[in-house]
């Protein structure tokens, strides 16, 4: 159905998972950078906009990868089967279950948090506590999206069908 367009809609493909993997490195990067300049307003910026970039890259690119990953399965149906497909799509579920269920909702609540802080010393430990959180679970959504990529680079040479 797809496959008269299928060099056009993998180029969109790569391209969403540039975008997506350039906001798994930016903004938790200028959110480390925030918080480790001690200023407020700072923190309190970069925490507003981590929500905007990540509704934009994580949201919009990452339903873009997910979509043109599938058009592109749909016109190659015979490799549901292979493995590479498989272990790239439960990596990608994971990263996304992971941005739903722990980043996004840590960053709602730090967002909230902040408001009321006038100086980095009067942030509430729970920001700190569900900071150390959002860095494990950051690792985590950054090293996860890079196995998936892996595998479907790398496909049937390393991941036999």
């Amino acid at each position: 159905m797809f496959i008269e367009y299928y060099t056009e809609i993998k180029y969109l493909h790569i391209i969403a998972v540039i975008l997506f993997a350039a906001n798994t490195i930016i903004t938790p990067w200028w959110r480390c950078k925030a918080i480790d300049s001690g200023n407020i307003n700072s923190v309190r910026f970069v925490s507003d906009y981590m929500g905007k970039s990540d509704t934009l890259f994580y949201s919009v690119a990452g339903s873009l990868v997910a979509i043109t990953g599938l058009v592109q399965l749909h016109s190659l149906p015979e490799l549901w089967n292979a493995l590479w497909i498989q272990l790239g799509i439960t990596y990608w579920v994971l990263t996304y279950v992971l941005w739903v269920s722990v980043l996004r909702p840590i960053q709602k609540k730090q967002r909230k948090m902040l408001r009321g802080a006038n100086t980095i010393s009067e942030i509430p430990d729970e920001y700190w506590k569900l900071n150390k959180t959002w860095r494990w679970a950051g690792w985590a959504g950054f090293i996860i999206p890079l196995l998936a990529a892996h595998t479907m680079v790398m496909k049937g040479a390393v991941y036999a069908y």
